[in-house]
């Protein structure tokens, strides 16, 4: 699941036009309204200045970039009325949910009211990728939906490209290359879903709501009629790709267990020792310090005896010339 600036709509536009679309995708605005307090009920956490929640002892790198990359101006608020779409969509390519952003960017109601419906909709040992999967867990694990997730045994990970810009704690646990079944999954789903649906944009920046939802819903219902048609194709193509994986690396992986004498649990075992590693050294050490000190003296020695050979230079030049 994600979400898109792309897709805004004027505020006022059309305001006469008081029909309203039946979208089969859209999430209605008062089931995503029942998760706005959520975040807030969460001990420790604050809401940012372009609105979306986090811990106060969570402020990982990755998702204080992620924060930065979504701002939302109070001028861009005050144009549109729609902000933009937060859509969810299965492996296969097919839009399953979609919620209307209204007057914010990505804020934790619209993903949590999507997760609460895929799971009512689909039930246990699911997985959701998502660009912030490593907090928003900790986000629902702290929601009214804690229960229903933990209960389907839910997970949320972190999509494979986006997933490269989290810190290196954050993608041994939650990057899609270190997942069990996942296969060749990347969960970069939704970018190619809205590589398409921008086209949109221009017809329904002045549009009514009615119309802002009719040409959105028609577009997802033919990009989805497209995905469906071509479904078979395209689970041959990634079981084709999956097995030729296997056999060219296979014979290599073997070598290099025989060569270095290692096993299969050795592999899982290096992500859990790299892991336990890196999350030691969030305390200095004394000897640590001590290095650091001793290597900055050094530098400082370094350039003061620079400093003091320009200088020695320098006069022996000028009482030369003079």
């Amino acid at each position: 699941m994600d979400g898109n600036t792309s897709l805004k709509c004027v505020d006022g536009s059309g305001h006469a036009d008081e029909q309203v679309f039946p979208s089969t995708y859209l999430i209605p605005p008062s089931e995503v309204e029942l998760f706005k307090d959520d975040v807030r009920l969460r001990p420790g956490t604050h809401i940012t200045t372009d609105g979306s929640p986090t811990a106060a002892s969570d402020h990982s790198a990755c998702t204080e970039n992620w924060k930065m990359a979504n701002t939302i101006t109070e001028n861009t608020i005050t144009v549109f009325d729609q902000m933009g779409i937060f859509v969810s969509a299965c492996c296969h390519g097919i839009v399953q949910t979609l919620v209307e952003m209204r007057k914010s960017g990505e804020l934790a109601k619209y993903a949590l009211a999507t997760t609460n419906k895929v799971n009512d909709v689909y039930g246990p040992n699911g997985a959701t990728g998502y660009d912030i999967g490593c907090s928003y867990g900790k986000t629902v694990t702290a929601s009214s939906i804690s229960l229903k997730a933990s209960t389907n045994h839910h997970r949320f990970l972190v999509n494979s490209f986006h997933g490269h810009a989290h810190n290196r704690q954050c993608q041994l646990q939650f990057h899609a290359l270190y997942q069990n079944g996942l296969g060749i999954e990347d969960l970069e789903t939704c970018e190619q879903v809205f590589s398409t649906s921008n086209a949109v944009v221009p017809v329904i920046h002045h549009t009514s709501y009615f119309h802002w939802l009719q040409f959105i819903e028609l577009h997802f219902d033919q990009w989805d009629s497209d995905k469906y048609l071509e479904l078979s194709k395209f689970i041959y193509n990634n079981y084709k790709q999956a097995l030729h994986i296997i056999n060219k690396l296979t014979p290599a992986v073997q070598e290099l267990k025989v060569q270095l004498g290692l096993s299969d649990a050795d592999f899982v075992k290096w992500n859990a020792k790299e892991l336990e590693y890196l999350q030691s050294l969030t305390v200095e050490t004394e000897d640590d310090v001590e290095k650091m000190i001793y290597v900055e003296a050094l530098e400082t020695l370094a350039r003061s005896e620079q400093v003091f050979f320009f200088k020695k230079n320098y006069a022996h030049e000028t009482k030369f010339n003079q």
